[in-house]
């Protein structure tokens, strides 16, 4: 009787630490999902500050530290700027040699949290990070000033033969494999073609519907595909 009561009341505590143990092991695979030192994106992520010599560094998490280079310290002139205004950029690599790249064949960089992806010779902030990100791009596009002869074969023209003009771009980045394309439905289409019902749902629409949700269809998209990088 006496052994019987004291198995009756340790029973409760067996149950529980064996519920403890299992919750701290699913919380462990929730952030290292496959023990290969990843952990899920989510904004409490922090990115490391540096320069992305390629969108494996990016992905890696291993960018090249402002001060491994001849660039202003990020305190006295602002990354993007300091970048804008550099021919090249002189850094020691791993192995403490000497290397020069252009600016323009940089991925991007990081500074204070935020991404910069280069792209169209500019560093554009992409501002939320997802399997499919979205940044806005202010690029400059060449127009030709010459005439249409078909339409005047009789009018000539002694200006300029041709202006530059800002535009607005909307970007996405695929950040699973550091593509970047416009924004238009039928990339959205194709980049969500591994969710077979969003896919469904999105290519139903008419052309004038996906234009208006192609936001709503990125955010869903988001939603169901976590992305992974490394722990800190």
């Amino acid at each position: 009787m006496h052994f019987s009561y004291l198995r009756s009341m340790m029973m409760p505590k067996a149950y529980w630490l064996t519920f403890l143990c299992l919750f701290a092991l699913q919380m462990s695979f929730a952030q290292n999902p496959d023990s290969s030192g990843l952990v899920k994106y989510t904004p409490a992520y922090t990115f490391k500050n540096g320069i992305y010599l390629s969108y494996q560094d990016f992905k890696n998490n291993e960018p090249l530290p402002f001060s491994s280079t001849d660039l202003p310290s990020p305190s006295d002139v602002k990354p993007e700027k300091a970048l804008d205004l550099a021919i090249r950029i002189s850094y020691y690599n791993k192995y403490g040699m000497r290397q020069v790249i252009s600016p323009k064949n940089l991925w991007g960089f990081c500074y204070n949290d935020k991404i910069y992806v280069q792209w169209s010779g500019g560093f554009h902030m992409v501002p939320y990070i997802g399997n499919i990100s979205h940044f806005v791009a202010k690029v400059q596009v060449r127009y030709s000033n010459r005439a249409d002869p078909f339409y005047d074969p009789y009018y000539v023209y002694s200006g300029p033969s041709s202006y530059v003009a800002t535009e607005t771009k909307q970007m996405l980045l695929n950040t699973g494999t550091g593509e970047i394309f416009e924004f238009t439905p039928e990339r959205v289409l194709a980049l969500i073609k591994d969710a077979p019902e969003l896919y469904e749902a999105f290519s139903e629409l008419n052309r004038r519907k996906q234009r208006k949700m192609k936001f709503y269809y990125i955010r869903l998209y988001n939603e169901k595909k976590d992305i992974y990088f490394p722990a800190d």
